[in-house]
């Protein structure tokens, strides 16, 4: 399974779309305690990817060498602005050079360019596969969209522009609708896959050259199903945004009384159905069932019953 680490140093760019930069300043923030949380969810056995996120993760980059070492063997993930910072030669060589790190995601606005952040020609120096990130809201005209995602994927080294419906606008009667930026994205690109579980709808579309726009909505805090295992910028285990999980916290303890949960990864949901697992009491043993939809449903109906794998 995925584990989200927010780094513990805030971030400098008011991202109208980011969901945590505030809950920074009401933490006391510690790299000794997210190193001691990683090194807790490492000991498991049960991470195998980590995503690390912020904060800002690339503003402090010997803090992200500590962290990404921290985490061990695991495939690495990053979710950044790219900060336009004084090192940003030896930060794209960090990333260049990490054999672990398998892509990275660049945090993009449409209606206000952020600022401090690096622009087109230090990106194109990447050699991991980048993809750009956008936040689309239910006031975000299609032209807009189609703008922006015709320049990045023209003009970047980008693989994919992935267009992530704002959270707080998506709840669960609309998650698995069609909403106007559906409708523009079925007119315009070839739909080449297109999957969904009880939190999250995703559709992704075939632009030119294998590279690709993908389309999220998502439920954001959902107490039945976790999305990934999250260390908060405090170094606390949390199964959504800083709302620390006293099941998570007994996973990781070993403790033989506690009750059966569901993980759902928050990328493999829809992309690897082999990555939903429903973890029973023993942490060992670990039930592959067929996507994240069976794994909700055997959550809410019959977690005291013998499961199967699918």
């Amino acid at each position: 399974m995925r584990a989200e680490v927010f780094v513990p140093w805030n971030c400098s760019n008011g991202c109208t779309f980011c969901p945590t930069r505030a809950a920074y300043g009401n933490m006391e923030l510690s790299i000794g305690n997210t190193l001691e949380a990683i090194g807790k969810l490492k000991d498991t056995g049960l991470v195998d990817s980590w995503l690390i996120t912020g904060g800002e993760p690339l503003s402090n980059l010997e803090g992200l060498r500590r962290i990404a070492d921290a985490c061990g063997d695991g495939k690495l993930y990053i979710v950044t602005t790219l900060p336009a910072v004084a090192d940003i030669d030896e930060v794209t060589e960090y990333i260049n050079g990490n054999v672990r790190l398998r892509d990275i995601t660049i945090s993009r606005q449409i209606s206000e360019p952020l600022k401090n952040v690096a622009g087109v020609e230090v990106i194109n120096r990447i050699r991991k596969p980048v993809r750009i990130n956008v936040v689309a809201d239910n006031s975000t005209a299609p032209v807009e969209l189609e703008n922006f995602t015709e320049f990045w994927l023209r003009e970047s080294v980008a693989f994919n522009v992935s267009i992530r419906h704002k959270y707080q606008e998506i709840d669960d009667d609309n998650v698995h609708g069609r909403d106007n930026i559906d409708k523009w994205l079925d007119g315009k690109y070839e739909k080449v896959r297109e999957s969904s579980c009880p939190i999250c709808s995703v559709a992704e579309y075939e632009v030119a050259d294998g590279k690709t726009v993908r389309y999220m909505k998502r439920i954001h805090n959902r107490n039945d199903v976790h999305s990934n295992v999250i260390v908060s910028p405090d170094g606390r285990l949390c199964g959504s945004y800083f709302e620390e999980d006293s099941g998570l916290n007994s996973l990781v303890a070993g403790e033989e009384d506690m009750e059966p949960m569901v993980l759902v990864d928050r990328f493999g949901c829809y992309m690897q159905a082999e990555s939903s697992f429903l973890f029973r009491s023993d942490r060992k043993n670990a039930r592959v069932v067929r996507n994240s939809y069976e794994a909700a449903v055997l959550k809410r109906m019959c977690c005291d019953a013998e499961l199967r794998s699918a």
